[in-house]
Parts: C-alpha cells; sequence; structure tokens
C-alpha cells in the first residue's frame, strides 16, 4: 500500500499532462484526465484525491465550470484545487475564489515551482 497522496491533473494538453506526471511523481500517486467528462469520472470513482489541478481552457467545460460540479460531490467539497492555466483575467480568479480555488498558477507550467507554491499553501493551512 503507497503512503503517497493522490493528486488528480486535468489539461487537454498531452505535453502538460506529461510535465505534470513527471513533476509531482516522487509526491503524488498522479491520476491524469484530458478533459472535464474524465476528470468528473475520476474525481467521483476515486478515493483519497487530496490534491487538483484544472486547466482552465478544457474542450467540453471549461475548468471554472467543472469545479462547480467537483463542489457539489461531498467528498470534494473541501479539496484543495490549483487552476493552471495561460488565461488570467481578474474576473476568472474571482470566481474561482467564490469556488474555493487555492491558487492560480499561469502557464507555461514550472513543475518545481508550483511544487513550492503547493507546499507553501500546505505550511499555511498546517497539512504536513
Amino acid at each position: 500500500m503507497s503512503s503517497k497522496a493522490k493528486l488528480l491533473a486535468v489539461d487537454d494538453s498531452q505535453t502538460v499532462r506529461i510535465s505534470l506526471e513527471k513533476a509531482f511523481s516522487k509526491h503524488y500517486i498522479v491520476l491524469l484526465a484530458a478533459d472535464a467528462e474524465q476528470c468528473l469520472h475520476l474525481a467521483e470513482r476515486e478515493d483519497g484525491i487530496e490534491l487538483l489541478l484544472v486547466d482552465y481552457n478544457l474542450p467540453d467545460l471549461n475548468g471554472l465550470e467543472m469545479i462547480e460540479k467537483i463542489r457539489k460531490m461531498p467528498k470534494h467539497k473541501n479539496t484543495p484545487i490549483f487552476i493552471i492555466s495561460a488565461e488570467g483575467q481578474t474576473h476568472l480568479k474571482k470566481i474561482a475564489k467564490s469556488l474555493d480555488v487555492v491558487g492560480w498558477v499561469s502557464k507555461p507550467i514550472n513543475g518545481q515551482a508550483l511544487l513550492d507554491k503547493i507546499k507553501i499553501w500546505k505550511e499555511k493551512k498546517g497539512i504536513a
């Protein structure tokens, strides 16, 4: 049995998914989805997901619409979510904040910088 926490990442770019898997696989069991439908399915089916990384621009729903659906799942009401996106408009960030998104990370993604950002967030929250 693994002691690693599960991380669910959704991005329609295979390159980004591979990059996220490489960056996080030492610290997490990484579950990957290419679109909102796959992500919602995994979020519902898998237990123990402790962190979600969500691209804003997905082919079927935008990331915020998908997060609304995830937040309706009792087991993910408080799961930490970071948005990864090239988008950065203030109004989108306000909507994300209203959905309890804990961070917005700009693309291109630097895996170590994202890990550091998550570590800082966890330290602030007193999470090991």
